[in-house]
């Protein structure tokens, strides 16, 4: 699973469009009461990594599992609000 989105970044003095964004989790842990995760910003599914963004959340013990709702705790995020499933 990963998300794909228009995605805006800005380097030092300029900003850069990729569009049709490949945002992928790289990386997971955590415990019970929080789980940090990374999201790979690449142009191509194999393609060139442009920034790794890291967030966190609580997980659900009984819920599904910690990859997907890294996934989806980033759809609730303003920055991945657009994205789409791929």
């Amino acid at each position: 699973m990963a998300l794909r989105k228009n995605f805006s970044l800005s380097f030092y003095d300029r900003s850069i469009i990729l569009p049709d964004a490949y945002c992928k989790i790289c990386k997971v842990s955590g415990d019970k009461g929080e789980l940090h995760y990374d999201i790979n910003i690449m142009d191509l599914p194999e393609g060139k990594s442009y920034r790794v963004l890291s967030y966190k959340f609580v997980p659900d013990m009984e819920g599904k599992n910690f990859i997907l709702q890294a996934y989806l705790h980033a759809k609730t995020l303003p920055e991945f609000a657009s994205a789409v499933d791929c």
